[in-house]
């Protein structure tokens, strides 16, 4: 009867401990298909302990989402504090806003800015490239990135900025730097607060 109630129950990774999640996906996919999809960036990236590991031993591949930590990797430290574009108070709009909007990470925006400008890119395109060039993701694996843009003019941008390849070690080394001031107040994801 446990059995029968997993595979037919509606799954999320989020949140489940990992044993609970490597027995579910076992029991319900085929060894190879469905990827796993969570927000994967480079202020978010308790995937590369948490999830990453038991994704490779079960041969599931992974789609990254939220490369831009929903827009907040757009924006400056005086936009956050000002409550700006999508990071204003609307109830959707917490999602995205909440996550980031620590101290800690408003402080990480300012050597964000930094790291972008010394590789002569935009902050988006930091982002994106990051994700992309991750070396935790692989193509060849089947691994994969949905890119969120706002109209096509965006898209041919982003796609041109990720022709150019990997960024160089002093960016890389910027991001690990950032990540590592501010993981102990990572999220796992936009919505993993949210769940019982």
């Amino acid at each position: 009867m446990a059995k029968a109630a997993i595979r037919n129950a509606s799954w999320r990774s989020t949140g489940l401990p990992t044993g609970v999640f490597q027995a579910v996906r076992a029991l319900k996919l085929p060894r190879g298909r469905n990827p796993e999809c969570s927000n994967y960036n480079p202020v978010a990236r308790l995937q590369e302990t948490l999830l990453f590991p038991t994704l490779r031993k079960l041969g599931i591949v992974f789609y990254a989402y939220s490369s831009l930590a929903g827009c907040f990797l757009t924006k400056t430290a005086a936009d956050i504090k000002q409550g700006k574009g999508r990071l204003n108070n609307q109830v959707i709009d917490v999602l995205c806003k909440e996550p980031y909007a620590k101290p800690t990470y408003v402080d990480a925006l300012e050597k964000w800015e930094a790291a972008a400008a010394a590789e002569g890119v935009t902050q988006a395109v930091l982002a994106n490239q990051w994700v992309v060039f991750n070396p935790l993701l692989k193509k060849e694996r089947g691994d994969g990135i949905v890119i969120g843009v706002s109209n096509n003019e965006q898209l041919e941008q982003t796609l041109a900025h990720l022709k150019k390849g990997h960024l160089r070690d002093q960016a890389m080394k910027a991001i690990d730097d950032i990540w590592e001031a501010i993981k102990h107040e990572a999220p796992y994801d936009n919505t993993h607060r949210m769940l019982p």
